[in-house]
């Protein structure tokens, strides 16, 4: 049995709600599983979709451990908010089955062994890294204490005392992975069910064809855990797979989750190619590499079914990106490949990322500067943080930067602590650059592309109704549309005074941006 603890049911902040992923991870260690030792019964619990609270789970737990009865019981850990619930899922689990096998993977527990193993002493094994092999390696063998001894990618509590450090067991060729059977969680229970803008309900699966990365910016662990050298899916096995999600699950969208999708350029290419016969829409939601893209791209990802291009930029300024971040990007690069997508009609969303250790408060501005004079539909503001298995969490150990507790890190609050970075300064800072450049001088509404602008806006309005300047800025936008409803327009305009009115830090938001307050 795989039980994934819950790390969504906690609102980060009112405004930066948490999703629930389809744990590609897992699943792909079930239907691994489930090809080559065809003996074994494989269940998955899934806390982010399962209980409303945490006696609830618990419960749940309880019952089906004495219903499936499993021998061995994985515990992924994948996010620092799954760590609270290992000493309580623990000691539920052994005084449910006393004999049953507890061990627990994923990224947290490669790069947090010995915190992991510190919050419960019920825990009997940890993998290390991928989990296909050596979770493969401990089924097929009689002595499990044995696999957990001498296996490589296997650590017993003492293990690095004893001189034992574990090793990956890459799976080279990823091909060798059986095609994902997404059948064993019900889809329709994380945020792979949408609406279209059209109003028809649509399906999304992820999949993920590489593992690895080159790069070694300091905020990813990917290397970390997948290895420097990319391994990947071959173009005919992947859109094979892609036709069967079609076929059996019925998806209309589907996410590519690799984190270099492009760098190997004729594979992606033939891929492009073959979605594009399939009529689905695509995403890629962990962002595309600028220095891959170019026209011919830009003109396949759109005939695949793209429809917002999501770059990775992370930094204006070169001097973060090449002394701090470690990431090779010349920004030179990013007005042309802004051009070749928005040539093809796509929507242009990045990614940036402030508060690293070393930054200025001119790197910051280099940031606004970059995305005011490149012009996305939308960039998503972040705040370095430093996970566990990064570069950036071994200089914040290292220099004294790190809280006590970690468990609770997340991108939207700065928690280190080092010269010219303040944490509550660079928290208030990433949220203005928000309001900044997605709402006061949004690209959509300062080039009179009006519908575009109401579409953004309206989306957030509905998911975060109390967002005050998301009403009066979808107000704005309308307003540039001839045919729009006076009543719905003057409706939120009200919302925008209302929520000010009531809200204080709404008001500093308006009187730090001067927008104008209709109370007046």
């Amino acid at each position: 049995m795989f039980v994934i603890p819950s790390y969504s049911h906690e609102v980060i902040d009112k405004y930066s709600l948490p999703t629930r992923v389809v744990p590609f991870g897992v699943l792909s260690l079930a239907s691994y599983i489930k090809h080559y030792c065809p003996n074994i019964k494989c269940k998955i619990l899934d806390f982010n979709t399962e209980g409303q609270n945490i006696k609830e789970q618990h419960a749940i737990l309880k019952s089906q451990i004495i219903k499936f009865q499993p021998d061995i019981i994985g515990l992924s850990i994948v996010f620092n908010a799954c760590l609270k619930h290992i000493a309580p899922f623990a000691e539920i689990i052994k005084r449910v089955d006393p004999n049953v096998i507890l061990v627990a993977g994923g990224i947290m527990a490669t790069n947090m062994p010995k915190e992991v193993f510190s919050e419960s002493p019920l825990i009997d094994a940890l993998c290390f890294g991928e989990g296909e092999i050596p979770l493969r390696d401990l089924l097929d063998s009689k002595d499990p204490n044995s696999i957990f001894r001498d296996h490589p990618s296997w650590i017993l509590r003492g293990s690095f005392e004893k001189g034992k450090y574990p090793s990956q067991s890459f799976v080279l060729d990823l091909d060798d992975i059986p095609p994902i059977d997404y059948s064993q969680v019900n889809g329709r229970k994380y945020t792979s069910q949408f609406r279209n803008k059209d109003g028809e309900d649509g399906f999304a699966l992820p999949i993920h064809s590489t593992r690895g990365c080159p790069f070694g910016c300091i905020f990813c662990c990917s290397a970390t855990n997948h290895g420097k050298k990319i391994r990947y899916m071959s173009a005919q096995r992947f859109l094979a797979d892609v036709e069967r999600m079609v076929r059996e699950y019925k998806i209309t969208r589907l996410s590519i989750d690799d984190d270099q999708f492009l760098f190997h350029r004729e594979r992606a290419k033939e891929i492009l190619r073959g979605l594009s016969r399939l009529g689905i829409e695509l995403e890629m939601a962990n962002g595309l590499t600028v220095r891959f893209i170019n026209d011919e791209i830009a003109a396949l990802l759109k005939k695949a079914g793209l429809k917002i291009a999501v770059l990775a930029i992370e930094s204006g300024s070169p001097r973060v990106l090449h002394e701090i971040i470690g990431k090779p990007l010349n920004l030179d690069q990013v007005p042309p490949a802004a051009v070749a997508l928005r040539k093809q009609g796509l929507d242009i969303h990045a990614f940036f990322i402030i508060g690293f250790p070393g930054e200025t408060p001119e790197d910051r501005q280099l940031t606004r500067k970059l995305i005011l004079s490149t012009g996305f539909d939308w960039s998503g503001i972040f705040i370095a943080t430093p996970f566990r298995g990064s570069r950036l969490f071994e200089l914040c150990r290292e220099k004294g930067y790190l809280p006590n507790d970690i468990t609770d890190l997340n991108i939207y609050q700065c928690r280190i602590t080092a010269p010219g970075i303040d944490p509550q300064i660079i928290t208030r800072e990433a949220y203005l650059l928000n309001l900044d450049v997605n709402f006061v001088n949004n690209y959509n509404l300062s080039h009179d592309l009006f519908k575009k602008a109401v579409n953004y806006f309206s989306g957030i309005t509905e998911r975060y109704p109390q967002h005050a300047f998301a009403h009066y800025f979808l107000a704005k936008a309308m307003e540039g549309i001839p045919d729009s409803d006076h009543y719905s327009i003057q409706e939120h305009y009200k919302c925008f005074k209302d929520i000010v009115s009531s809200d204080k830090d709404w008001r500093d938001y308006a009187n730090h941006f001067n927008v104008p307050n209709v109370m007046d």
